[in-house]
């Protein structure tokens, strides 16, 4: 299993829609990069982390739309700060690792055993 970080902000669109459609599973916060995944292969997965204080379903339903295997991670805390936001977005979060690989692990076999499965 290979693990990258990528950013589309520096891609082309060819290039996004070749990444996504040979990546397996994608994970990140919650933003509109994630359009990207109607480019992925059916089956893929994808692992949305929210926001304490939105849980906006357009990805998971595009998600679902594209038979993607899909987690929403929505139980995490706003970190502290001493920078006020106005809008209350864009804030730094606290993910709880333990519980998102509670929630990963199934991910990675559900993509492997549905993806890749061997017909007889």
């Amino acid at each position: 299993m290979e693990l990258r970080t990528m950013f589309f902000k520096n891609m082309s669109f060819e290039q996004q829609v070749v990444l996504m459609s040979s990546t397996d599973i994608v994970m990140g916060m919650h933003g509109a990069a994630f359009v990207n995944i109607m480019f992925m292969r059916p089956r893929s997965g994808f692992m949305e982390f929210f926001s304490p204080i939105a849980h906006i379903l357009y990805y998971e339903n595009m998600a679902r739309k594209t038979d993607l295997v899909y987690v929403g991670v929505a139980r995490n805390r706003v970190a502290p700060s001493k920078r006020k936001i106005a809008d209350g977005r864009n804030k730094n979060i606290i993910v709880d690792v333990n519980m998102v690989m509670r929630q990963f692990v199934p991910l990675v076999n559900d993509v492997f055993e549905q993806k890749y499965f061997l017909v007889s």
